[in-house]
């Protein structure tokens, strides 16, 4: 289970640091320019656009989304400096902040949604093991009268 886990970290990783979902979850705030986003936000709250995010989505979203953009352009700005990263970024043909961040988004994903695919991966992982004990059962019978004959 333990190398299915971190298989599985991997792939969310490797998903976080292609496509970023969270970038897209929290889009950036645009200088009075009404995105796509922020047109379905408004129209599945129903309420007037004068309001701010925070009022709009009873708090949280707004915090989340300032927060994270802020933590986002701090960390961003101190990795671009790293050289680890630089190089790593350049294999990948990615900007080091965005690959830092992209694998932070696929941490987080995998952690949040670990609920999901937890116990999918434990369940499938139980099956291959019956089947596989059930072929050794088999074997050891067909050995065993191969012995009494």
């Amino acid at each position: 289970f333990l190398g299915a886990k971190y298989v599985t970290l991997c792939v969310f990783i490797g998903f976080g640091a292609r496509f970023q979902p969270m970038r897209r979850l929290f889009p950036r705030p645009s200088n009075g320019a009404w995105t796509r986003w922020t047109q379905v936000k408004s129209w599945a709250i129903k309420t007037p656009p004068a309001q701010s995010a925070r009022t709009r989505w009873g708090g949280w979203y707004g915090w989340a989304a300032e927060h994270y953009w802020q933590l986002s352009d701090k960390m961003q700005a101190s990795l671009d400096k790293n050289r680890i990263w630089q190089v790593l970024a350049s294999k990948t043909g990615m900007k080091p902040g965005q690959l830092v961040l992209g694998v932070a988004e696929g941490t987080i994903l995998c952690k949040v949604s670990f609920p999901i695919w937890g116990p999918l991966e434990l369940w499938i992982i139980m099956n291959v093991l019956r089947r596989r004990r059930r072929q050794t059962a088999d074997l050891y019978e067909e050995y065993s009268r191969a012995a009494e004959a």
